[in-house]
Parts: C-alpha cells; structure tokens; sequence
C-alpha cells in the first residue's frame, strides 16, 4: 500500500491471502480494492473490518478539534460544546445512525476506545461540517478533576480519533446563611463564615484550596459606573473562617452602596461565590443650620438653639454620628473653641434626645471642639470613651446644640460656628 495515494494492490487480499483488511490514520478497508470478493462472512480485527462482497476503502469520520466549555462549570456539572467535523475528514454531513461518545471520568483512560466506557451518546444526524453543537454531563462531584474523550461515529459505526481534554467542578461554596459582617468600619470590613474541613486524600469534594472576599460598588461590573474597582482579599487556609477587606486605603465610602461575596477555591483557583446583603450607608441630615437666636452679651453669656438637627440613618447598617465643630467666620475670627470659655474662646455644646421638646442647660455636659468625638450612652456625649450611641436602619436622633460666650473678645462683628457629622459604621 501506498500512503499517499491509499493504493492496495490486488496481492494485499486476492485468492485467500491475508485478507483482514489495512488501516491507516484517517481511512480503513472495509469491503475490498480492485476485482475480489470476500465470503460470506465477515473478518474484524481491533482496528478494523472485512464485510462480505467487494472490497472498498471507507474513511475514518473526522476528529472533533475544538472543545469549549470547560469553564462553564459547576460544583455537578458541565455543559461541554464543540464544532461539528465532517464525515469524510472535515467534509461530508453525518447521516442517519452517527453519533458522538462522550466519556467523563475523574481517572484516565486507555487511548483504546470502547462504547461501555462512554457515558454519553448524542445525535449528530444531519448536522453539517462547521454546527456549532453540545451537550451536557451532570452528576459529578465538587473540586474534582475530570478527564474528558470524545468520539465521532459515523453511520458504519466507524470512530474517530479522540479529543482529549480535562476540567475541574467548583468547590463547595461558603453556606449562604453561616456569612455575616463582625465589622464593619471606615478603613476595612470584616466577615466570617463557616469554613469547610481539611480534606482526608480520599474527600477532595468536600473540601476547597481557601476562599476570596470581594466588595464593589457596582455590583461587580452589573452596575454603573463601569470600571469601578473590585477590593479583594485571600486565603489558602481552608480553616481560616474570616477575611478583612481594606477599601483602596482610603475607606469606604460612606454614602455609597457595596455589595460583598466570599467565595471557596477549587484545584484550579476558580472561584464559587456566595453573596451577602449589600451594604447601604446613607444618612439624611435635616439642616445645617442651626439656630441660636440673638444673643446679648449684656444679659446672657449662653444660649441653647433655638432649632434642631435631625439625623436619619436611610442605609441597612448601624451608624454612629461623630461631630466637630470649628469657626468660619469669613475672612476670619478671633475666636477659638474649646472645652470652657476664656478670653475669645468660646465654648459649643451638643446633646442628643429623641423627641422635638428642647433641653435645659443641665443637659448638657461634653464640648465640641475641631476634633471628631463620638456620642455615647444616655444620649449626651461621653468625653474620650468611644462609648457611642447608635442609630440603628430607618430610625433618627435629634441634635441640640448650646453656645457659650468667651470671658471677653475684641471682635464686634457677627461669628459663624460650622458643625459637621461624620458617619462611622462600627
């Protein structure tokens, strides 16, 4: 025989010679070549056959040599595509009878192809060279590898050379109800879930390579503004059940949504995520204006206001309001504050009562100066102890404020005092 032309001389099978037939990479012998005829009975070896009548040579259906889809997978399934090949090599339709052999196996196989061995038949009738077709392999288990063949067999149930490749099942994700926040600040968020086990050799599916926690605020690229940056933190300490998230540096942005996810590792560091509840951080201050009515340094040195602030947490999560307070007078002020009244110095004091009825002097007890101080029990504030008070999703406190005049002052124009809130999610 000669393989450029696949040629068989008459000698190959004629009167009772050797007559099982020849084989090569892409064609098979099936019946004869050139005047003989065979019996009755049909001769078949391993790689191919000899029916009865002429002798004729056949060729082999084309490879499959493409096969996508093996990242769209999950912790049990995969769904596999490939582009149809020809009958003849890469021409000729599949007729009536052809189909594919798909085998899935978390453990290699023998190059020697055998339909028991394959798990999955699909059709490929009349489907031409160039279809773009699929199918899809369920029951698997989570975080393992697995070895893929596929055949293509035409309608004389000849094979193909087999496409060989291999993909890995996601791992177990986190368990959506073991996730929560154990912090949540300005400068990072922390959150915990129920790890899996370490894996014995023999149970790599109920265990992952370490987890990822992920915060956006734009929903991972499903929102606006597009290219919003994704902050993440790992581990490959399948033990480890929490991870902190540092905000680019500069903290969170408090007064923007962010959605979080943690998700478990497989073999090939592709990731299962699980979602939390987002994460809303916005405030409604009611004013930042506040009113102390005149005050006449001849008859009084002090002055609760006469109005009120109202500050409603609009977002999902606890806030804590820290207040500063400084002077800006334009171009400038002779003043200071500061935690008693002195000579230009003046004092600002905040208490915070739910209700609308205005308190009493009494009430009030801690200064504000350019520093934040946070607020603490019983509604006023609590010095240097960050011993805050919080306003918990859809509920509101009210700010009063009382001003003290400094001991004496050079200055006889009019002052402006500026408050400002700084929310913090402890």
């Amino acid at each position: 025989m000669t393989s450029a032309t696949n040629d068989m001389a008459r000698s190959v099978v004629g009167g009772g010679a050797a007559g099982n037939g020849s084989v090569s990479s892409s064609y098979r012998l099936d019946s004869g070549s050139g005047e003989e005829v065979m019996g009755s009975t049909a001769t078949a070896s391993a790689t191919n056959r000899i029916n009865p009548g002429y002798v004729s040579m056949f060729a082999f259906p084309g490879a499959v040599t493409d096969l996508t889809g093996l990242d769209d997978v999950s912790i049990s399934s995969v769904a596999l595509q490939w582009t149809t090949p020809g009958v003849d090599g890469s021409s000729g339709t599949f007729q009536t009878g052809s189909s594919y052999f798909l085998r899935v196996a978390s453990y290699t196989v023998p190059d020697t192809f055998t339909l028991f061995s394959a798990a999955v038949a699909i059709s490929t009738s009349a489907k031409a060279p160039g279809t773009y077709v699929g199918g899809g392999v369920t029951g698997l288990i989570p975080n393992t590898t697995y070895f893929v063949s596929l055949w293509s067999k035409s309608e004389n149930a000849d094979l193909s050379y087999p496409k060989r490749s291999t993909f890995t099942t996601l791992s177990l994700p986190p368990v959506q109800g073991a996730l929560e926040f154990l912090s949540v600040q300005r400068s990072s968020v922390t959150v915990a879930w129920a790890a899996l086990t370490a894996a014995p050799p023999d149970a790599s599916s109920m265990t992952s390579e370490g987890y990822v926690l992920q915060a956006s605020s734009n929903d991972f690229g499903a929102l606006a503004p597009a290219g919003a940056p994704v902050f993440s933190s790992m581990t490959y300490n399948v033990l480890n059940s929490t991870l902190s998230l540092g905000v680019a540096g500069v903290g969170l942005d408090l007064g923007s949504t962010y959605y979080f996810r943690v998700g478990s590792l497989n073999h090939e560091s592709r990731i299962n995520y699980t979602y939390l509840p987002r994460l809303n951080f916005q405030i409604l201050q009611s004013t930042g204006l506040i009113s102390l009515g005149a005050i006449d340094p001849s008859v009084t040195r002090s002055s609760v206001s006469m109005s009120s602030m109202v500050v409603v947490n609009l977002g999902n999560w606890p806030v804590t309001l820290e207040l500063a307070a400084d002077m800006a007078t334009v171009p400038a002020s002779a003043w200071t504050l500061g935690t008693a009244p002195g000579i230009e110095t003046a004092a600002l004091m905040s208490v915070i009562k739910s209700g609308v009825i205005e308190p009493q002097p009494s009430d009030f007890s801690t200064n504000l100066t350019p520093s934040y101080r946070a607020c603490g029990v019983a509604g006023n504030y609590a010095g240097a102890v960050q011993n805050c008070v919080q306003i918990p999703p859809g509920q509101s406190r009210t700010f009063w404020f009382r001003f003290i005049m400094p001991d004496s002052s050079a200055s006889l124009g009019p002052e402006t005092i500026r408050v400002a809130t700084q929310p913090v999610y402890p």
